[in-house]
Order: C-alpha cells, then structure tokens, then sequence
C-alpha cells in the first residue's frame, strides 16, 4: 500500500477510512500483479527474439535439426547424401586440377619434342635428291656404308654398280637443266626396274652418275643385273619436247675384297 505524501492516515478513526485503505491496497495489489506479468512476458518475447535470431544465424544446420525431430530417418538420410554430394563435388573439382595440370605438362613436353625434332630435321641433308627421287650422296653413304660393314663382318658377297650417263652435259647444254634432270629421272627409272626392291641400295652419288649396291650379290649376279638394265635402255628411249634423245651409259662393277677397309675406299674404286 502506498502511503500519500500529505500525511499519516488514521485508520482507527472511521469505517469509511478503512474502506478507502481496502480499496487502496487492492488497487496496489492489482498494479504489482499487472507489473509481474508485463516483466514476465517481456522476458519471454526478449528470450523468443534471441533465440529466432540465433535460428537465423546457425542456418541450414538448425534447420537440419528441427526438421530431425519431426523424421529423423529421412532427414538424416538427406543431410547424408547433401554431405557426401558436397565431398564428392570438392573432390572431383581437385582432381579435374590435377588432371588439367596434368595434361597441361604432358602437352607442353610433347610441343618441345616435337620442336627439337622439327629442328634436327631441319638441320639434317636432305635424304633424297628431288630430281631422280634417289638418296642424296650422304645418305647413300651412311645406308651403303652400314651394309658393307654387315657383309664385311659375316663374309657376305656384296657388289657395287655404278652407272655413268655419257650425255647428260650435251642435254644439259642443248635442252636446260630441266631436261638434264628429266634424263637422269629416266635412267633412274630404269635402274630401279632392274633391281630388287627394299633390297639394293641406290643413290645419286654425282650429277650423272648413279650408285647401286647389291647385298648378297656377286660379280656374276652384277653383270646379271647390267644385262636387264642395257635391254631396257634399248626399249625406253628417252624424250625431250617430243623429240628421242640417245643417252650413252657405262657402268662399272666392283666386288667386296678383303683388301677393302671402307665403303669409301669401294666406291672410290669403281
């Protein structure tokens, strides 16, 4: 009960005093219980608000857990599989990197290899001659010089040819260099037809002279070879600007000797 600032009531002096005083204390008594119940229910809406707000904060985790309560089977079941499909994405995404870095290294390896070969070709004779499409001189010395090492270690027979074509300087000064290439293309054509093919070695080994080297082949089997290379020359003239030209060739035939140390050394004596 509150006590008025004006003074001290005397509540002996009448019934309606007491009354008054009743009705005072009632009315406090009515304040103090409205005063509990608005703090009461502040404190609720304040502990409602705190904890809607941590809901907000903690995500998708609390709401896993509301919705456990209600099925927990299933929801488990998904936040499983949500898991297992967000480690499954991390980790093919790290292996797609290693896989492109991968690959990326290999690729660039390859590019230098192929450049350092590119440049190693380059750098290379040329092993064909384009005129006659035989090997170049070089090139017929390192395929003929290997093969008589061969013959020369296991005691093979093996037989140089070289032909010589008389008139190619005569063509070359009435006709022009194209009919003189044309020339030797065409005796080429012709040496090629009396040889064994993926066999014999042959090469242009000077303007107009053409290299043969016939393995497992002795002087016998040579002048064999010469026969078939003469009979076709009488029955494929050659032509220039429709006009038959008469080529000379001569030929020469030298076996493997013992007093033979190089292929040089043969080639040089024949």
């Amino acid at each position: 009960m509150l006590i008025p600032a004006s003074g001290y009531r005397d509540r002996s002096n009448s019934r309606i005093s007491r009354q008054q005083l009743l009705a005072e204390a009632r009315s406090d008594s009515h304040s103090l219980k409205a005063l509990t119940l608005f703090n009461s229910a502040r404190k609720q809406i304040s502990a409602w608000i705190s904890g809607a707000f941590n809901l907000s904060q903690e995500g998708d985790h609390d709401m896993a857990k509301l919705a456990n309560k209600a099925n927990p089977t299933a929801t488990s079941e998904a936040v499983a599989q949500t898991t297992f499909s967000t480690k499954d994405v991390v980790r093919d995404n790290l292996r797609v990197t290693e896989i492109d870095e991968t690959n990326s290294a290999q690729l660039e390896g390859e590019i230098k290899r192929l450049q350092a070969l590119l440049a190693k070709v380059k750098a290379a004779p040329e092993p064909v001659d384009p005129a006659s499409v035989l090997a170049t001189r070089s090139r017929f010395l390192e395929l003929a010089g290997a093969e008589f090492n061969r013959a020369n270690r296991y005691g093979r027979d093996l037989t140089l040819i070289v032909a010589k074509v008389s008139g190619y300087q005569r063509v070359l000064e009435n006709y022009g260099p194209e009919a003189a290439e044309h020339v030797m293309f065409c005796v080429t054509e012709i040496c090629t037809s009396a040889t064994r093919l993926g066999v014999d070695i042959m090469g242009r080994t000077e303007d107009n002279k053409i290299a043969m080297l016939l393995p497992e082949t002795d002087l016998q089997g040579a002048e064999n070879c010469l026969d078939r290379i003469n009979k076709l020359v009488a029955n494929q003239p050659i032509v220039i600007d429709g006009e038959a030209v008469k080529v000379g060739m001569m030929f020469s035939a030298r076996p493997l000797r013992k007093e033979h140390t190089s292929f040089e050394q043969l080639l040089a004596s024949a």
